[in-house]
């Protein structure tokens, strides 16, 4: 991958997918490596409550910032999550399967 033309790395949005599945758990646990950040700039889209409920229950040492839009600069100390537009709170249930959850992973794509 190269670099653009700013001289920055490209911007790559990670979505999760399911938000009671294991794709939150497995977004969050990629950017714990560095060679993801030695070629791109990630971000998270999705509900930044789910990403947080995952974070905590797996105790993944990441710092999430919620976002409307991503910020012009970030590092791997601090990882934005754009959200998708709201229609109501989400309640995470892992291993569950919801209207709630398809709809929440439709709007995050």
């Amino acid at each position: 991958m190269t670099r653009a033309r700013s001289g920055r790395l490209p911007v790559l949005g990670v979505t999760a997918g399911d938000p009671n599945g294991i794709g939150p758990e497995v977004a969050l646990r990629a950017l714990l490596d560095a060679g993801v950040w030695r070629v791109c700039r990630p971000l998270l889209i999705g509900d930044a409550g789910v990403f947080e409920y995952y974070k905590k229950r797996f105790r993944i040492p990441l710092t999430l910032f919620p976002a409307a839009r991503p910020p012009p600069y970030w590092g791997r100390d601090v990882v934005p999550v754009v959200e998708p537009p709201r229609r109501r709170a989400f309640r995470t249930a892992p291993g569950t399967s919801s209207r709630a959850a398809g709809s929440l992973a439709g709007r995050s794509l």
